[in-house]
């Protein structure tokens, strides 16, 4: 058998399979082994691009804020209070009444009429307790615990275009004096207030209130103790201080 008659050794290097209608050397068969890096960044940076438009054009904080819905949970502390009633038993005599300070809670919704003003209604309640002040160093002379409360609406005016806004607040309506003692009446009279506060909004949904708000009472023609006192001819004039979370939507 002469040498050209021996077959020859297989290769040791991979044979390519090539498409029919394609030589080895053609670019799309290439392009099917060639990972597509180019492709794959041009959608990343669109992907990119797309969340920056998107963050650019979401509301901040101070821009979200003074044209939202509010709803505010607020406590703090309320002072005491006092007023004067006529006895009835001895004339030209009379007993000064003293509520005392007590915790304060409420609720508040503000709807914006424009950026810088609010319609607002609140509701607080505060469960204190009456006395009778024999003089300026005596001690009190406990009578009953009552609950305070004030149903009230009215309008902030609100500065600022930040994150931070201070407002001024006036409102009227209702108080409410409950006492505890069944024999005693319950009064509903009318009731004003004036406040001045702040808001802080770190983000666009959540917010928190600080707020110091005086009250006044009208508590003329209150027959508080029908058989021993004359209708009052006096006013209570309490402030308070709270602290609340700000809800918007």
């Amino acid at each position: 058998m002469s040498p050209r008659d021996i077959p020859a050794a297989p290769s040791s290097q991979p044979t390519l399979i090539e498409a029919p209608g394609t030589s080895s050397g053609d670019a799309s068969t290439l392009d099917l082994l060639r990972p597509h890096t180019p492709r794959v960044n041009l959608l990343r940076a669109f992907t990119l691009g797309l969340l920056a438009l998107v963050v650019s054009l979401s509301p901040t904080p101070a821009q979200a804020q003074g044209d939202s819905f509010e709803l505010t949970v607020f406590g703090g502390v309320r002072s005491d209070g006092d007023f004067t009633a006529d006895s009835v038993l001895l004339d030209r005599f009379s007993d000064s009444f003293e509520v005392d300070s007590a915790e304060v809670v409420g609720l508040s919704a503000d709807w914006p009429l424009s950026r810088n003003l609010h319609l607002q209604i609140f509701y607080s309640r505060q469960e204190t307790e009456l006395s009778i002040s024999e003089g300026a160093f005596s001690t009190l002379i406990p009578v009953t615990d009552i609950d305070i409360s004030y149903l009230q609406g009215g309008f902030l005016w609100i500065g600022g275009r930040g994150a931070t806004r201070p407002y001024f607040g006036m409102s009227a309506g209702f108080a409410r004096l409950d006492p505890v003692d069944s024999s005693l009446g319950t009064e509903d009279t009318l009731a004003g207030s004036i406040a001045a506060g702040l808001k802080i909004y770190p983000t666009d949904h959540i917010g928190f209130r600080l707020e110091a708000r005086a009250y006044w009472a009208d508590l003329d023609n209150y027959e508080y103790f029908d058989l021993f006192y004359d209708p009052l001819d006096d006013d209570l004039y309490q402030v308070e201080a709270t602290a609340g979370v700000i809800l918007a939507f």
